[in-house]
């Protein structure tokens, strides 16, 4: 059966089947490199719209696969792959931003203010790059990624109540930046 009919269910199975102390089983391989096409793209996406350039949204995405390989173990078939899968992508983001403060910090001593004008119009990425971390996570996994608040509650690890009031307050604040923005073009 080619790789691409199986699930991802499947395709876990056969990552998991063998440890690997001499080098890659072929079926692992092309396992491995199925899960990747298959969800390469969104997590490209999925990055993107936290706000990643896409040499960031690329590190991010490399990260999360090779973490998912480092845990592929731990996975358990009684919850849908994209959940397990995204809250790896979630921790690949939180070490990325980490990493990003420190990067900052070490360049802010060397930090030389620039003089280039902003764009006065404020698009709808740009609204969500101005939500906190927590919203603009829950937003990116609601819309973008089409999880249900189900599934982002079991990503991010809170309350499906706190999901909702989490989209609630970041359309709230979305609303009021892009009516600002409205305002300011008049």
């Amino acid at each position: 059966m080619p790789y691409q009919e199986l699930s991802d269910f499947q395709l876990m199975a056969l990552l998991k089947s063998r440890t690997y102390p001499h080098g890659w089983v072929r079926d692992e391989n092309d396992a491995f490199r199925e899960i990747i096409q298959r969800y390469q793209s969104p997590l490209l996406n999925f990055f993107r719209r936290l706000g990643a350039d896409i040499n960031r949204a690329e590190d991010c995405i490399q990260e999360t696969f090779i973490k998912l390989f480092n845990y592929r173990y731990k996975y358990r078939p009684t919850h849908k792959f994209t959940t397990f899968l995204y809250t790896l992508a979630r921790h690949s983001w939180a070490d990325e931003g980490r990493r990003q403060k420190r990067n900052k910090f070490i360049e802010s001593k060397e930090f030389v203010e620039s003089k280039e004008p902003l764009d006065d119009r404020l698009d709808i990425q740009e609204a969500i790059n101005k939500l906190s971390e927590k919203l603009r996570m829950t937003v990116v996994l609601s819309i973008y990624q089409g999880l249900t608040y189900e599934e982002i509650a079991e990503v991010l690890k809170i309350p499906v109540g706190t999901v909702k009031s989490r989209m609630s307050l970041a359309f709230q604040q979305l609303r009021e930046v892009l009516k600002d923005e409205d305002t300011m073009q008049l």
